[in-house]
């Protein structure tokens, strides 16, 4: 007899095996004992398939994940289970960071970003990003809702990378849960290391779109905001950046946020992610070793919180930057040589960012004549003698006016359609620092709430230094 629910069907498959009675139902056959039967099972939507239960116990002749056969015995129940199907509500993208587990020190090693993609079957496919690579995984959660890997779905998985002599990477104990809303968490070991994961289902989508508030281009129903990124708390203040690094933040409808921007130390960072729970969003990004264009072997991640107030829009607190030590007689090796592989902090705030709003109006400036200066850009570190101020120029609407025209000390660029500003300026060195042919560049992004004014970076380029350093720039209301 076999007897499925409203959660399943069951076809019985057999020359001989014409039910006696037709409902829909329980269906009922006679079958000469030791005569071979086969069922093969069916769920209805919304439900997983949990396997066979054979009364008395029979030990089945062949299996397939959908079907089964066996040689009758007398008095034999068989019953097929179905549970509730979580992936149909759990299916979407997931997003979060990798890190190091309490007890082991964080380092470029333990610190990454996963990436999946999950079915309503409870497939998936993914992308984990660790330690200078990144790699393809795939597989499913089974109805248990523990993971299993690729075709020959073990729960645990081993990314070879004896190739690049360094350790493998092994995924275990990945899971799924929807008991305090979607996420997907695991651990990953890099030889020694032991680094947690936690991903989360992104919150947003084609059809549920993001807070409006979020959305301040109302002519694409998109927002861009622009970020500050300050490291200047690391100490000694001669081993780390003194200036800020900046960022464009882009974000859809559906809450995909696209993060571009430069730390203080010249280096390039972009990140894709998604908005999750709470509006937040886990950035991750793998940054070149100084002097290399292939080497990954620095990282910058962590969490921005998104969320409209009268001083900001959109912070991010304790984000973890490693950048490794490197040797060589190049500027970009030359530049903080012994790095940070220990990692340091780094905060960082912005705000929804309107390119309507001119930089005079950004600033707060007041009107000016062609001989009084209204704004200033400030010079801190970075191997300065002193700090350097430069307030020979007025700002209106958009155009820089300098004070006399014809003074080649400087350049100032604002950008008002991006939010991005630069320039270059003639410093004053530190004794016994010479100046070099070229002046030192700077770059940097305005903020429109809070503290507003444009914050951004240079690096020291004297003459013969082989230890050249980062220090700020501020644009601001004189």
């Amino acid at each position: 007899v076999a007897t499925p629910d409203n959660v399943g069907t069951l076809t019985v498959i057999g020359a001989t095996l014409a039910p006696s009675a037709a409902n829909t139902i329980t269906k009922t056959a006679t079958v000469q004992l030791g005569n071979p039967v086969k069922l093969t099972e069916t769920p209805k939507a919304g439900y997983l398939f949990n396997g066979w239960t054979f009364s008395p116990s029979v030990v089945p002749t062949a299996s397939t994940a959908t079907s089964v056969s066996f040689n009758m015995v007398a008095g034999l129940t068989v019953t097929a289970n179905w549970v509730v199907n979580p992936y149909v509500e759990g299916a979407g993208s997931y997003v979060g960071l990798v890190s190091a587990h309490s007890g082991t020190a964080p380092s470029n090693s333990t610190e990454g970003q996963l990436k999946m993609t999950l079915t309503n079957t409870g497939s998936f496919t993914g992308t984990l990003s660790l330690d200078g690579g990144s790699y393809a995984l795939t597989g499913a959660f089974d109805v248990t809702q523990a993971a299993s890997f690729g075709t020959a779905k073990n729960s645990t998985v081993t990314i070879d990378r004896s190739a690049s002599t360094r350790s493998n990477l092994v995924l275990s104990l990945f899971s799924y849960s929807n008991a305090s809303g979607d996420q997907i968490t695991g651990t990953v070991t890099n030889g020694s290391n032991v680094c947690d994961v936690t991903i989360q289902k992104a919150l947003y989508s084609s059809t549920n779109h993001a807070p409006s508030g979020l959305l301040n281009v109302t002519s694409s129903n998109s927002g861009y905001f622009t970020l500050a990124i300050d490291p200047t708390a690391a100490t000694p203040a001669t081993s780390y950046p003194q200036g800020y690094g900046y960022a464009t933040i882009a974000l859809t409808s559906a809450g995909v946020v696209t993060v571009t921007g430069t730390l203080a130390d010249g280096t390039a960072i972009s990140s894709t992610s998604n908005l999750v729970a709470g509006n937040n969003c886990p950035v991750f990004a793998q940054v070149l070793t100084p002097g290399s264009t292939t080497l990954k072997g620095g990282s910058f991640g962590g969490t921005l919180m998104f969320n409209v107030q009268t001083d900001s829009d959109v912070t991010g607190t304790a984000f973890q930057w490693f950048r490794p030590e490197v040797t060589g007689t190049a500027p970009a090796t030359d530049l903080y040589s012994a790095g940070w592989p220990a990692g340091i902090n780094v905060d960082a705030v912005g705000a929804e960012y309107n390119a309507g709003t001119n930089v005079a109006a950004t600033l707060g400036l007041t009107a000016a004549g062609p001989t009084i200066a209204n704004a200033q850009l400030v010079f801190k570190d970075g191997k300065l003698a002193s700090q350097q101020t430069i307030s020979t120029f007025n700002i209106t609407g958009s155009a820089v006016a300098k004070i006399p025209t014809n003074d080649a000390t400087y350049t100032l660029i604002p950008v008002v359609t991006t939010g991005k500003f630069s320039g270059t300026f003639t410093p004053v060195w530190a004794s016994p620092l010479t100046a070099a042919t070229t002046e030192p560049a700077y770059n940097g992004i305005l903020l429109q709430k809070g503290a507003v004014g444009g914050y951004g970076y240079f690096l020291s380029n004297a003459l013969g230094d082989t230890a050249p350093q980062g220090g700020s720039v501020k644009l601001e209301k004189k």
